[in-house]
């Protein structure tokens, strides 16, 4: 994508140093918007989320327990490794509603006792 960028927006810079000149522009400036595609929803699913976190406590939300019986759930926390990678625990550790949280990332595996799965 080729996008055209008004002189005035490099004024007041010293760019007789810089092969690159950059412009000053502020983030949400509307010349740049009108150039930015609007992002895509992403939809994973149907059905509403299973479980929530609020602060650093998991909880299972109050419709999924109304609505699947006996909810059971395990989670594994990632932690970024590098700009690129992951690391994962091995295992998967059930949790509770109220389990408190040290990591800040997770993936969560719940199952209802009528075998609905939610991931």
């Amino acid at each position: 994508m080729l996008v055209c960028i008004h002189n005035s927006y490099f004024q007041g810079r010293a760019t007789h140093h810089s092969v690159c000149r950059a412009p000053l522009m502020q983030e949400n400036n509307p010349d740049i918007l009108s150039a930015v595609p609007p992002d895509k929803v992403i939809k994973c699913s149907e059905e509403a989320n299973w479980v929530t976190i609020q602060g650093d406590v998991f909880y299972i939300t109050a419709s999924a327990a109304q609505k699947y019986p006996d909810i059971s759930c395990s989670m594994q926390s990632i932690q970024r490794n590098t700009d690129f990678g992951v690391l994962t625990r091995t295992s998967l550790i059930a949790v509770q509603n109220g389990t408190q949280l040290t990591e800040d990332f997770h993936k969560v595996k719940c199952k209802s006792s009528d075998h609905s799965t939610y991931m």
